[in-house]
Formats: structure tokens, C-alpha cells, sequence
């Protein structure tokens, strides 16, 4: 199933900026975390990311404590404040294509979650000729479900999404216009 995310023209001419078409990112990734999980504040919950502006909106949404790694290097560790070992949602949006180690990442995960938890994961999908440069990963359907299982986790459920701007913007030359067909958006739920 792809959940698709249009812009109009009124929209766009909006966005000026990189930064608010991350906020708006943030906002379809917090709308799908508030129609696929039951995050609250009985909840211990942990972004698996840094302390960042997406951290905020999650908190605010859900009228709930978040907790954030702290500062280490993703590809070897996940450092979590002392005392706390068990979470019952994780999540994480946009790190695991950053990685040079995505299994290490995914299995200290899994060390964390709770025996009921739940990996509320997102990543980009998109064919490998697409690549951005900073991204260490394209990390396609097949593949990610083969690190899932080498980790321990079991899918819960999957949902494909489309962040569209419209097509015309698309035509400014050959990448985009493949962009407009083939970037996605994976998000995951995954469980022990």
C-alpha cells in the first residue's frame, strides 16, 4: 500500500526553505506514528536519534516524555540515560540510511525494546542510481526485511509513502522526473 502526500502549487510556493519541507515530513511521519501506535505518557518511549526539533512536535502530539540516545556513534552503540533498559515504543526516523552499520544499530535496538515493544522505523527508499550523498545506504524492500530478521525482529506492518510535489516541478530535468515515480518513504513497524 502507498499512502501518497501531495503538494499543491499554494502549498509549495510556501516552502521556501529545505527546513519547512522537513517540517512537513515531520508532520506525515507524526500523523502515520498517531494512526499505527498508542504512544502515551504511561509510555517509556525513546527516539533513537538525537535530541532534535522532530523530538519536540513527537512530545507535543503525544503529551508525552521522549527520550534520546546520548552522544555516541550509531554504528557501534546506543547510549540511553542510566536506569533505563526497557522501552515500550522506538523510534526512528531517517538514521539507519546514515549508517555505515545499519545491523549493529538495528540489534541494539532490539536490545532495548521491551518483550511487547514496538520499532516505529522510517527510511527513504528509492533505487540506488538515485543516491544521495549522504546517505551510506539505499536500503531496498528485500534487503531491509533481510537485516530485520538477521536482528531478531519480526514485521508488524509496513506502510509505502509519496511525498509529491507536482509534476511539473518534476520536469526540470531526468532525476526528478524519475523522483516523481520511484522515491519513497518506508515506514515499519517492527516487533521482538
Amino acid at each position: 500500500m502507498i499512502k501518497e502526500f501531495y503538494h499543491d502549487k499554494e502549498t509549495l510556493a510556501k516552502l521556501a526553505s529545505t527546513s519547512t519541507m522537513l517540517k512537513m515530513r515531520h508532520e506525515n511521519e507524526i500523523s502515520l506514528l498517531a494512526e499505527n501506535s498508542s504512544i502515551s505518557n504511561e509510555s517509556l518511549t525513546l527516539e533513537a536519534d538525537h535530541r532534535s526539533s522532530f523530538t519536540d512536535k513527537i512530545e507535543k502530539r503525544f503529551s508525552c516524555g521522549i527520550d534520546t540516545v546520548l552522544e555516541c556513534d550509531f554504528n557501534w552503540e546506543l547510549l540511553v540515560k542510566p536506569g533505563y533498559s526497557s522501552y515500550d515504543y522506538i523510534i526512528s526516523a531517517h538514521v539507519i540510511e546514515h549508517l555505515v552499520n545499519p545491523l549493529t544499530y538495528l540489534v541494539n535496538i532490539y536490545k532495548l525494546l521491551s518483550p511487547a515493544g514496538e520499532l516505529h522505523i522510517f527510511y527513504p527508499q528509492r533505487p540506488k542510481f538515485l543516491m544521495i550523498g549522504h546517505h551510506y545506504h539505499e536500503i531496498d524492500d528485500y534487503r531491509f526485511r533481510l537485516l530485520v530478521k538477521e536482528a531478531g525482529f519480526k514485521i508488524k506492518s509496513y506502510i509505502k509513502t509519496a511525498h509529491r510535489k507536482p509534476f511539473l516541478d518534476h520536469l526540470k530535468g531526468l532525476r526528478p522526473f524519475l523522483r516523481y515515480f520511484l522515491d519513497k518513504d518506508a515506514y515499519y513497524i517492527l516487533k521482538k
